[in-house]
């Protein structure tokens, strides 16, 4: 699809870590009408939020979904309002017709707590946490107001990313970063060697593009196809940091679990894709945190 000025993207949720990365590159290309909407924004919990979305929209629209409720020490309280936001959602989406939509949900669904060399997109769904319920569940919504209109859906289903402006942090790279950075230390629960699959924030907003410009449908994992261990990423640090650092043993609270990401359906899509490195994701998102520290101190 040829980006015109007549191409417009709407962002839902353009505040978070992801959302916010997706729609700053894309408003920095002047041929694209770009818009963002957050909770302050358009409160897709209301009940008439479908009907505000569907004015901003008409054929030749692109939607970007990545709108979620704020976490909450209940996790069925999120559950709840992400269950609400994914129903009117689909509600617009089986009454607008627009060029496009992108749903982005996780590795999540295929559960957390399973051990897996060979994650692919037919692997069996078997969430573990309410976030991953949620977010199949938000799938099958989509995929059936995407069929009455006819809407070509994509559904990404990203693993852990990484990068600088992520504020969650995630026990992971960005954890680790943060703590090194304020506490000059590391926490690691168990001995590390689980492994996991990290995919840098700007390959994300690169694949995110290719999606969104070319013709295309259907369900793709998302990662790099290595997994890395907690330890190794944890070694790389030391390396960029040029000295070591105390590292805070726990205990395991968890089993350990090792999975690796099949993106072969992506590389098939995107055959020349080319992945950051982890030691250069890892630098560049070190050097973030230390600007950031710095200027606060």
């Amino acid at each position: 699809m040829a980006v015109n000025a007549k191409t417009k993207i709407l962002i839902l949720g353009n505040n978070g870590f992801i959302g916010k990365a997706i729609f700053e590159n894309l408003s920095s290309i002047s041929d694209l009408q770009v818009e963002g909407f957050n909770s302050s924004t358009l409160d897709l919990s209301g009940k008439d939020s479908f009907h505000q979305l569907g004015e901003k929209v008409d054929k030749s629209t692109i939607v970007v979904f990545l709108a979620r409720a704020r976490k909450n020490s209940d996790p069925l309280i999120s559950y709840d309002k992400d269950t609400v936001i994914a129903s009117n959602v689909a509600r617009f989406l089986a009454k607008y017709p627009i060029k496009k939509f992108l749903f982005f949900s996780s590795i999540s669904v295929y559960g957390e707590f399973v051990t897996d060399l060979n994650i692919t997109e037919e692997t069996k769904i078997a969430p573990s946490s309410h976030y991953g319920i949620s977010k199949f569940a938000t799938e099958n919504l989509l995929r059936l107001a995407a069929q009455e209109m006819n809407t070509p859906l994509i559904v990404l289903r990203p693993c852990m990313i990484f990068g600088p402006g992520n504020l969650e942090l995630p026990y992971g790279p960005d954890r680790f970063i943060n703590s090194l950075t304020e506490k000059n230390h590391i926490d690691l629960y168990g001995d590390g060697s689980e492994s996991r699959d990290f995919l840098f924030i700007n390959d994300l907003v690169k694949i995110t593009k290719k999606y969104i410009f070319e013709d295309c449908s259907g369900i793709y994992n998302l990662g790099t196809g290595i997994s890395s261990t907690f330890s190794y990423i944890i070694e790389n640090l030391r390396s960029l940091v040029g000295k070591d650092f105390p590292i805070i043993k726990n205990k395991r609270v968890k089993p350990q679990i090792d999975q690796v990401l099949n993106i072969s359906r992506l590389m098939d899509f995107y055959p020349d894709c080319v992945f950051t490195p982890l030691k250069i994701g890892l630098k560049q998102t070190l050097d973030s945190y230390q600007s950031i520290f710095a200027n606060k101190t």
